[in-house]
């Protein structure tokens, strides 16, 4: 176990360091300690608060749902939390206000898609999948007709880089927002990780033994929420990361929940600094983020859903 946690860390730290030195045009050396300290390393670093924060709230959706194919993305946050960040650009708010609209809405996202599932069918995980998926359709078509109807805004404000999702704007203004609000989140999860592993049992039993199952429930979600839709409020729409990362870790690591945080976030976060370096060399210019996670995260998902149908005893 030790050397497979070393591993990963060093696969983090080369992960950090391959980004800092071909995540932008030039070499690292060539740059002075200046431009490395302004631009380089915040945006490294950015990336992969970013990266481990997308996969922590993936491992926390799936967990509470206890379901490898529940992420954000699926349940309607990510979608929500570009919606509220568009329209709270449409009206000029504070920056630094972003990240919390971005979390009313894809936090409010999220239960409505809960409610409407307990109102029709209590426990159905497929219905959940379905109305999430549903839910995030309705509202991306939103964010296209604003594109459509307000073609000069939307470029002003770039609507398409919420839709695609993108890293080529993160600097230290987006770093301390990740740091802020992110923060927040990791700290709300990590001190009830220990719950996570308690979500396995049936919520009747954990009921019947006093505990109050659904107010944690609703905090871990809350706290997930916010490093998913701090995410989104810098770098637009990253999907797949949520939901193939913790996947692939659990099936190559099997350990309690409060170890998996920290190697999921330190996975998450070397797998979005690689594909970061992917996007911004595989061509003349640099390719939307989303673009490289789509392609390279279908193929996976399609892999790990395969691995989970072969396997006895495995929940989808």
């Amino acid at each position: 176990m030790k050397f497979r946690l070393l591993l990963i860390f060093s696969l983090f730290i080369s992960s950090l360091f391959i980004n800092l030195n071909f995540g932008a045009m030039g070499n690292l050396f060539a740059d002075n300690l200046a431009q490395i300290l302004s631009y380089r390393l915040p945006h490294t670093l950015a990336t992969a608060f970013i990266g481990a924060f997308l996969g922590i709230s993936g491992l926390v959706y799936q967990a509470v749902f206890r379901n490898p194919l529940v992420s954000p993305d699926i349940l309607g946050s990510s979608a929500g939390a570009s919606l509220g960040i568009v329209v709270a650009l449409f009206f000029g708010v504070n920056a630094y206000f972003i990240p919390v609209i971005a979390l009313i809405f894809g936090v409010s996202c999220t239960f409505l898609v809960l409610l409407f599932v307990n109102l029709i069918a209590r426990q159905s995980i497929l219905l959940l999948i379905i109305t999430g998926i549903l839910f995030s359709s309705f509202l991306m078509a939103l964010l296209n007709l604003l594109y459509y109807l307000l073609p000069e805004q939307s470029a002003i404000i770039g609507v398409h880089y919420f839709l695609m999702g993108s890293l080529s704007n993160l600097d230290s203004q987006a770093l301390y927002l990740l740091l802020l609000f992110g923060g927040m989140g990791l700290i709300g999860v990590s001190l009830l990780v220990k719950w996570l592993d308690l979500f396995i049992s049936p919520i009747e039993i954990l009921q019947t033994q006093g505990l109050k199952v659904n107010l944690w429930m609703g905090l871990i979600i809350l706290f997930a929420t916010m490093l998913s839709t701090t995410t989104v409020s810098v770098a637009g729409i990253i999907g797949w990361v949520s939901l193939i990362i913790p996947n692939i870790v659990k099936i190559i690591y099997k350990a309690p929940h409060k170890v998996l945080l920290p190697v999921v976030g330190l996975s998450g976060g070397a797998f979005l600094l690689l594909t970061d370096v992917l996007a911004r060399n595989i061509t003349f210019m640099e390719l939307p983020i989303g673009v490289i996670t789509g392609m390279t995260g279908i193929p996976v998902f399609i892999g790990i859903m395969l691995y989970f149908l072969r396997t006895p005893g495995n929940r989808v």
